[in-house]
């Protein structure tokens, strides 16, 4: 449990006073979420709020949201139930909301649902039917709470042939909904990135006496064409339904160009050249991160938009001059045996200065994960080096991964809760030493949870066994006619159940290659 819960609370107080004029806020709000897994969490909370306006009653608020958030990769949900109440507005109402999103490649969707309940207060009863509030007094009826307003609406006919009822003038119960999309779409290189967008919300409102519902789309397309230029076009779509007054529709279009003028900008309108310079520097420590007592590699390749080159000197710098004012690609090459730490492709601007990290001959390691028939296993592997931050590898769709380190010993060990349900490894944890001469390689045999459940349908107070002679496996019947074998390799047997020396069931059996648990029954009729 310890780093899974957590748990954050704020409070504040506010007292104007300016002549006879008083006025008194104070908030507080307390959340608390918990861990469960890396990919999900459970949250609640808290918040209050109290303001005591210069004239009329104080209103109180309050809130608690619990919800449940879930993300696995590129894919993520969140749910939240919350009730809420203003002693302004409303009598307290419950509410959902359901917020989902994924991406993939250039690909960004999200979609939101969200639905809020709440009973109004007689104040705000009366201020949208005032005609409801002379009724009652006609009819000699007070009312001091919302139970007794709804008791009269049903006992007295009197409310329904003035259309209280029947005409369903107002709704007690108010509902807001809302509901959303948004798709993105982003491609293109970074001197060209361009975006498509799509966008569609709704709201529906269901107040005491009236409703409202509004339908809102917008596409859009924007296109980097250079340097803190953009081209972008917009259409944007309305459709609003106010009651009697029917829908009402309204369309805006927009094409324009969108200038960013930041400092790149305004030095490109004054001055036609700059220069891109840089440090090619040693970092044996793979950090990927240049520091003061780093030393300079001479003799690295250096080349500005595939035209340009020159080389590193002994102290590891470089220098471009006359460089054009927008942003330009520079590549970094290394002769065999060394390494980059850091990109060695880039786009930067004119006046940047670029930093590329070097690894002279480092330590490889490869290795692959795989189950009892040589498939792959995807799972985490972390190497941990005393004195150093360890590094966490994650296998490809075929178990193989391939890491550069600093030679030294290093101890690997798989990550049990990264492995697919059914797989597991006895020996997760292994010792290493890599070194320069040499690519070492690692690889880790997980076992498959197969198993066979079943009966047999046999002669009752006899020993009976259940085998397996093609893989020399067998288990006995219990005294219900039951058995079981477990940690069973795949593949296509035939099962026997003997009493004594009789063979009084046989059968043919095939035995998934991925984890689960077949289930049989034996006896004279099979299957």
């Amino acid at each position: 449990m310890v780093g899974r819960l957590s748990a954050e609370a704020s409070a504040s107080i506010n007292d104007y006073v300016s002549g006879p004029i008083e006025q008194r806020n104070a908030t507080g709000s307390a959340t608390v979420r918990y861990d469960v897994f890396k990919s999900l969490a459970l949250s609640t909370g808290v918040d209050v709020g109290r303001y005591s306006p210069p004239v009329g009653p104080r209103v109180e608020s309050i809130s608690v949201p619990i919800g449940i958030q879930a993300s696995a990769g590129r894919f993520g949900a969140d749910l939240t139930l919350r009730y809420g109440r203003n002693s302004a507005t409303n009598r307290g109402g419950f509410g959902q909301r359901l917020v989902v999103r994924a991406s993939g490649g250039g690909l960004f969707a999200s979609a939101y649902y969200d639905r809020l309940t709440e009973t109004p207060t007689l104040d705000v009863i009366f201020r949208d039917e005032p005609g409801l509030a002379l009724a009652l007094d006609d009819l000699g009826l007070t009312i001091h709470s919302y139970e007794d307003l709804v008791r009269a609406l049903r006992d007295h006919p009197a409310l329904a042939q003035l259309g209280f009822i029947e005409g369903v003038t107002f709704e007690l119960a108010p509902v807001r909904v809302m509901a959303g999309i948004e798709l993105s779409l982003l491609g293109g290189q970074a001197a060209s990135r361009q975006q498509l967008r799509f966008r569609y919300g709704m709201q529906r409102i269901e107040r005491v006496s009236s409703s409202s519902e509004m339908h809102v789309a917008s596409l859009s397309y924007a296109r980097h064409v250079a340097a803190g230029t953009e081209l972008y076009g917009t259409l944007h779509s309305r459709r609003t339904l106010r009651d009697a007054n029917g829908w009402e529709q309204d369309t805006i279009w927009e094409i324009g160009i969108r200038q960013r003028l930041d400092g790149d900008v305004l030095r490109q309108a004054f001055q036609r050249s700059g220069s891109i310079s840089g440090l090619a520097f040693s970092d044996e420590e793979l950090t990927g991160k240049w520091s003061a007592a780093a030393k300079g590699i001479a003799g690295v390749v250096v080349e500005l938009d595939d035209s340009r080159r020159t080389t590193t000197g002994r102290d590891g710098r470089f220098v471009f001059e006359g460089v054009p004012y927008g942003e330009h690609q520079l590549t970094a090459r290394v002769s065999a045996g060394a390494h980059f730490t850091t990109a060695s492709q880039l786009l930067v601007p004119a006046g940047s200065s670029v930093n590329f990290g070097v690894v002279l001959t480092p330590a490889r390691m490869s290795g692959r994960i795989v189950d009892d028939l040589s498939r792959g296993v995807r799972a985490s592997l972390t190497l941990a080096r005393a004195g150093v931050e360890p590094t966490v590898v994650t296998t490809e769709s075929d178990g193989t991964f391939n890491v550069i380190l600093q030679p030294g010993e290093y101890e690997a060990t798989i990550d049990a809760a990264s492995l697919p349900s059914g797989y597991s490894i006895a020996d997760r944890t292994r010792q290493i030493t890599l070194s320069r001469e040499k690519p070492a390689q690692l690889q880790f045999k997980a076992a498959v949870a197969r198993a066979i459940s079943g009966s047999v349908d046999g002669p009752r107070g006899q020993k009976v066994t259940v085998s397996i002679p093609a893989i020399g496996r067998s288990a006995m019947v219990d005294g219900d006619g039951r058995f079981a074998m477990r940690s069973l390799p795949a593949g296509r047997y035939t099962i026997t159940a003997q009493a004594g020396a009789r063979t009084i069931a046989s059968q043919e059996i095939e035995v998934p290659a991925d984890p689960g648990v077949l289930k049989i029954r034996m006896g004279n009729s099979g299957l």
